[in-house]
């Protein structure tokens, strides 16, 4: 799973439909980390793009959430991204 939106970088290089994939989660039933990074598009991520290496990212992006650890609580990439959506930045980011 990922999710795909025009999105300007730290340093203000806007990319049109970055390729936004939740790489790691880690944690308990406290507080979840996930660590989020961006691609250029789904070919640099899977190294199919002329010039990239595979999963060379642009930027990585960590924060943290409060997971639903109840019996109708998703699983926690799910809830990572969920998250990640409800982030100003990232709203309206396109399920790929």
């Amino acid at each position: 799973m990922a999710i795909s939106k025009t999105l300007a970088l730290l340093n203000t290089l806007e990319v049109p439909n970055a390729y936004i994939r939740v790489d790691t989660v880690s944690g308990n039933a406290d507080k979840i980390t996930a660590s989020v990074n961006i691609y250029l598009s789904q070919a640099a991520f899977e190294g199919t793009a002329p010039f990239t290496e595979p999963q060379s990212y642009l930027e990585q992006v960590i924060f943290d959430f409060a997971p639903d650890v109840s019996d109708t609580g998703k699983n926690f990439i799910e809830q990572a991204y969920a998250n990640l959506k409800a982030q100003d930045r990232f709203a309206g980011a396109l399920d790929c």
